[in-house]
């Protein structure tokens, strides 16, 4: 079986690439954080890029839950919820242009 490393098995075969630009400092200490952690600066910028649209994601979220209180649990039966109504109620009776 082929090996398959975690960037493979999250990530599709086809990425986006982007330019952006950084001020030479900047990306000097970009490298320097990248080789002190043994990664190479794609990877280490991913990682970065990754944790902080997480925390990103997770302050929203807490945000929105401040504001509308916390998700309330479903039981994750929708499709069977959506069958009974369905099941149960009349069904909806369309007028044609001839029932005027």
């Amino acid at each position: 079986m082929p090996h398959r490393s975690a960037e493979t098995a999250t990530y599709p075969d086809e990425m986006a690439k982007l330019e952006i630009e950084i001020p030479d400092d900047l990306l000097g200490r970009i490298d320097r954080a990248a080789d002190r952690v043994k990664e190479g600066r794609e990877d280490f910028l991913r990682r970065v890029v990754e944790r902080e649209v997480i925390a990103n994601e997770a302050h929203f979220r807490s945000k929105l839950e401040e504001m509308l209180g916390p998700p309330e649990p479903m039981g994750g039966n929708a499709a069977e919820l959506i069958r009974e109504m369905r099941d149960n109620h009349p069904p909806i009776r369309r007028g044609d242009a001839d029932d005027e």
